[in-house]
């Protein structure tokens, strides 16, 4: 039987989204696992998603709070209004 009949790759790469974040369920994972082991595609969407996630980490990437946000908005708005 072609697991991959009753595993789409589309809810593979979903899940695979998913446990980057940790928002997959055990039952989920071993799931993509499964269909992992028959599609090569898959495979590789997985570690291509691995390598992303490890390169951002490494990034070490900082956002700007939401309240410097709100001031350089105020400013943008009152140089435009000039």
């Amino acid at each position: 039987m072609n697991f991959r009949i009753l595993f789409k790759c589309g809810d593979a790469a979903h899940i695979c989204d998913k446990s980057q974040y940790r928002e997959s369920s055990r039952t989920e994972r071993i799931l993509m696992r499964m269909h992992q082991w028959w599609c090569k595609v898959c495979r590789q969407h997985s570690a291509e998603n691995t390598k992303l996630t490890e390169i951002i980490q490494k990034a070490d990437l900082k956002s700007i709070p939401d309240e410097k946000k709100q001031e350089m908005r105020k400013v943008i708005q009152q140089e435009i209004s000039k």
